[in-house]
C-alpha cells in the first residue's frame, strides 16, 4: 500500500473514531449551505412576488399577444385551437357608468375566473359563464351594497341602450379599489362596443417550443379566415421572443411582466439590488463560518498530525489527505444543506398562500444550487 493511501486511511480511521468532530464540521457546512441557498431562494421568491404584484400578467402566461388597436376575439379563438396551447385567455377593461346613476359605475375586467391564468378567486356564488353576468369584488359589495342575484344597468358602449347585468358571484382580486367587476372576455368586449381585447395570454403545454407557437400565433393573427393553421415545423421558423402578424406582437410572458413591473415602479431594481447584497453577505458569512470551523477542528488534531510527521509522513501527503477529507465532508454536508433549504423554500409558499398571503414559489435555480 502506498504512503499516500496509508495517510488517507489514517485520516478516515481517525474521523470514524471521533465522529463528533466530523459532525461538528459537517453541521457548520450544513448551516452555511442552508443559509446561502435559502437566501438565494428568498431572492427568487421576492423577485417573483414583486413582479407578480406589480404586473397584471399572471406568472403562468408563457406568451402574450398585444397590438396597437387591440387583439380580436377571433385571434383568441384561433390561439385556443393551436396545438401546444394548453390555455388562452383574453384581457380587456373599461369603466362603465351606471345607467341610473351617471358619474358612478364599475371598471369591468375580463378574467377566466379559474385556472393558472386567473387573477381572481371566487369566494361567494359562481363566476360568470355567459353574457350579462358579472362578479364583483368584496370591497365593491361593501361600498355599493351589492349582493349575489342583484341586477345592475350599465351604460355600455351605447348610453341610450343600457345593458342589464346580474351579479352572480363575489371574488377576491389582487387590486380592489371598490368599484370593480369581472366577466367573460366576450361580454367584456361587447360592453366596450367592439370585439377587441387589450391582450391575449397563452399558457403552453409542457415541453412545447415557445418559438413554434409564436410563429403559429403570428400566422393565425394575419389569417383572413376564422380558422388557424397549425404550427410550422421546428426548423422552419427560428425566432426570438417577439413576432408580429397583422399588427400584433407576440412576446414572452416574462418580458411582459418585467416591463409592467418597471412601468409601475422604478424602485423594483433597487429592491432587487438590495436583496442581491444580502445574498452576497450570506455567502461571505457562510465561508467564514465554514473555514473557521475547519480550522478549529484541525487545530484539535495537531497532535495526530505531528505524530504522522514524526513517523515519516510528508507534508504534501498530509495536506492532500486533509483536503480530501474536507472536500468529502463539505460535499455531503453542503448537499444536505441545499436540499434542506430547497424543501423549506418550496414548502413555505403554499403554507403562506393558505393563510391568504400571495407568495410566489422560488422556482428551480439549479446553477445556484450547484455553486
Amino acid at each position: 500500500m502506498s504512503r499516500r493511501a496509508v495517510l488517507l486511511r489514517a485520516q478516515l480511521v481517525e474521523a470514524a473514531r471521533r465522529p463528533a468532530r466530523t459532525l461538528l464540521t459537517g453541521l457548520a457546512v450544513i448551516v452555511a449551505a442552508f443559509v446561502v441557498f435559502g437566501t438565494v431562494l428568498a431572492y427568487q421568491v421576492t423577485e417573483r412576488t414583486v413582479l407578480a404584484g406589480f404586473s397584471g400578467t399572471p406568472a403562468a402566461a408563457d406568451l402574450v399577444v398585444t397590438g396597437g388597436d387591440g387583439v380580436s376575439l377571433r385571434t383568441l379563438d384561433a390561439a385556443r385551437r393551436l396545438p401546444g396551447v394548453a390555455e388562452a385567455v383574453g384581457r380587456t377593461d373599461a369603466f362603465h357608468e351606471f345607467a341610473d346613476d351617471p358619474g358612478a359605475g364599475l371598471s369591468v375586467y375580463a378574467d377566466p375566473g379559474s385556472g393558472p391564468l386567473a387573477t381572481v378567486r371566487v369566494v361567494q356564488g359562481r363566476y360568470p359563464a355567459a353574457a350579462s353576468e358579472l362578479a364583483v369584488t368584496r370591497r365593491t359589495v361593501d361600498r355599493l351594497g351589492l349582493g349575489v342575484g342583484e341586477t345592475l344597468r350599465l351604460a355600455g358602449a351605447a348610453p341610450d341602450r343600457p345593458v342589464a347585468v346580474t351579479v352572480v358571484g363575489v371574488v377576491d382580486a389582487p387590486d380592489d379599489p371598490g368599484e370593480t367587476g369581472y366577466t367573460t372576455e366576450a361580454f367584456a368586449a361587447r360592453l366596450g362596443g367592439s370585439d377587441q381585447l387589450r391582450q391575449v395570454e397563452v399558457r403552453l403545454a409542457p415541453g412545447v417550443d415557445p418559438d413554434v407557437v409564436s410563429a403559429a400565433l403570428a400566422r393565425a393573427a394575419s389569417a383572413p379566415g376564422p380558422s388557424a393553421s397549425g404550427p410550422s415545423a421546428p426548423g422552419a421558423s427560428a425566432a426570438p421572443s417577439e413576432r408580429a402578424g397583422a399588427g400584433l406582437v407576440v412576446r414572452a410572458g416574462s418580458e411582459v411582466r418585467r416591463a409592467e413591473a418597471d412601468q409601475v415602479s422604478e424602485r423594483v431594481q433597487d429592491l432587487f439590488a438590495l436583496v442581491t447584497m444580502f445574498v452576497a453577505i450570506a455567502v461571505v458569512a457562510a465561508v467564514l463560518v465554514a473555514t473557521s470551523t475547519f480550522r478549529i477542528v484541525f487545530a484539535q488534531r495537531m497532535r495526530q498530525l505531528a505524530l504522522l510527521r514524526a513517523v515519516g509522513a510528508p507534508r504534501a501527503g498530509l495536506f492532500r489527505a486533509l483536503v480530501v477529507e474536507g472536500a468529502g465532508t463539505g460535499l455531503v454536508a453542503g448537499l444536505a444543506g441545499v436540499l434542506a433549504a430547497y424543501g423549506v423554500g418550496h414548502g413555505l409558499p403554499p403554507v403562506l398562500r393558505g393563510f391568504g398571503l400571495a407568495v410566489a414559489s422560488p422556482g428551480h435555480p439549479v446553477a445556484a444550487a450547484v455553486a
